[in-house]
């Protein structure tokens, strides 16, 4: 989780995600919230661009909602074909690489923290 002060619990998180992926380079973006109060702000995105670098992933594979595809484009993700739904039959979606920067300079005052559920 991603808060809106780098301070988890005391102010309230503003979005999620999730990125999973075997072996560096390439990892996947699972899902991906920002609350509404949020969007625009980049606060998530860099913190999962931040977190990916961290895991050693140099690219992001993005199954896409189509909704979302300019969203990912607006922020360098590139178009590189479809790939079939898994939960919605005949629906194809965007597939979409997002290559990291080789260096993710944030001031300390844009960085977020991370809640990590460690339950199961």
């Amino acid at each position: 989780m991603v808060d809106s002060s780098g301070c988890l619990p005391r102010d309230r998180p503003v979005g999620f995600y999730s990125l999973r992926g075997g072996a560096a380079p390439e990892g996947e973006l699972d899902c991906l919230f920002v609350d509404p109060s949020a969007v625009g702000g980049g606060r998530v995105w860099n913190h999962l661009c931040d977190t990916a670098h961290s895991l050693g992933f140099h690219q992001i594979r993005i199954e896409s909602d189509p909704k979302a595809t300019s969203f990912y484009r607006s922020r360098g993700a590139e178009l590189v074909g479809t790939v079939t739904s898994g939960s919605i039959p005949d629906r194809e979606l965007p597939l979409l690489k997002y290559f990291l920067p080789e260096n993710l300079p944030r001031p300390d005052s844009q960085r977020s923290t991370t809640r990590t559920d460690t339950s199961h």
